[in-house]
């Protein structure tokens, strides 16, 4: 193997490993815009929160949406899930809200982007996260009852620090 490929592979990897730490804070950063958003909405009359963007923002009325989603907690659109993030990401936001103190189920969690938590939870628990199940019943769409898990975090609750899931 030749001097330049293996220069090409650190160089791929840190690259790589730069991606996925930016992909984490531009997700904090839309967060935050979307927060910012929805208090100049609030604050202006009514029907005059389009004009407003459009004088005073360099995003688009439909990206300043979805920022304002993202910081409701709302799930995007569909091609804006957090199944389509990179999984380190996607990772990253399940763990925060188990950290938070919050518990969650498969269905609770779809409603945040992630149609796969077994997967993810699965993910998590690999790289020693504490995560603890008991099983519930919930109400089902098509049934009166659904069994399924209900996921919390057994550990120290604190925020996750973005470079711990970062895959090497």
């Amino acid at each position: 193997m030749s001097m330049d490929i293996q220069t090409y592979a650190a160089d791929i990897n840190h690259h790589h490993q730069q991606a996925q730490q930016h992909a984490a804070k531009a997700i904090d950063h839309a967060i935050e815009a979307g927060k910012l958003l929805l208090k100049v909405k609030a604050e202006l009359p009514h029907g005059q929160f389009l004009a407003w963007l459009e004088a005073n923002i360099a995003v688009s009325a439909r990206q300043a949406r979805r920022y304002m989603q993202a910081a409701q907690g709302k799930p995007l659109i569909k091609t804006d899930t957090v199944s389509n993030l990179p999984k380190p990401v996607k990772e990253l936001r399940i763990l925060d809200v188990l950290r938070s103190g919050q518990s969650l189920n498969r269905f609770e969690a779809a409603k945040l982007g992630d149609s796969c938590l077994n997967s993810t939870i699965a993910k998590l628990r690999a790289k020693g996260e504490p995560i603890l199940s008991r099983w519930e019943r919930v109400p089902g769409r098509f049934s009166d009852e659904v069994r399924c898990l209900r996921y919390f975090y057994g550990g120290t609750a604190q925020r996750t620090p973005q470079l711990d899931l970062i895959e090497q």
